[in-house]
């Protein structure tokens, strides 16, 4: 007797994999707690967990160029489980960061739940920094490291709010 597929499988075969239109199409089985669509796959003999929107990759471009290549989504709503293979595409890590600013769903600075400080404090601190404030005073005004400062004054940290390139 042979074993029906999962539901999970079944909309990947019939529905993901053949989608043809330009709207998102929305993963609705299991997510992760950052909104991506989450996949049990078998792959080599192992029961895996992968994004939904990384098996779909794989299924209709092939096998990513290097094991570090990511599933990007053009359409900037991977994170709310888009699964739309015509906005799938393979990625390096560096592309897929770069998108992610263009499209604004990177965690850079206020966005990043673990920020101590919001745009204003760092646009304050700039300030402070051009007053030659030493960085450790700055740092305790705002409960948070020397180092932290150092890299909002090079640009290292928060460059999207001072416009200081750490590259340049």
């Amino acid at each position: 007797m042979r074993k029906r597929p999962s539901k999970a499988r079944e909309f990947i075969e019939r529905i993901a994999i053949p989608y043809t239109g330009d709207d998102c199409l929305t993963w609705p089985f299991g997510k992760s707690s950052k909104g991506y669509g989450r996949y049990r796959a078998t792959i080599n003999n192992r029961k895996v967990s992968i994004p939904a929107s990384r098996f779909i990759c794989i299924a209709v471009h092939g096998d990513p160029p290097t094991p570090r290549h990511e599933a990007a989504h053009s359409c900037g709503k991977g994170h709310l489980g888009c699964v739309n293979p015509r906005h799938l595409s393979w990625k390096t890590p560096k592309e897929n960061a770069a998108d992610k600013v263009i499209h604004g769903t990177d965690n850079a600075g206020q966005r990043n739940g673990r920020s101590k400080l919001g745009e204003d404090d760092v646009r304050q601190i700039v300030v402070l920094l051009n007053e030659q404030v030493p960085h450790r005073k700055i740092a305790s005004k705002y409960k948070v490291c020397r180092a932290l400062v150092s890299y909002i004054a090079t640009g290292k940290n928060w460059s999207h709010v001072t416009g200081i390139n750490f590259h340049d």
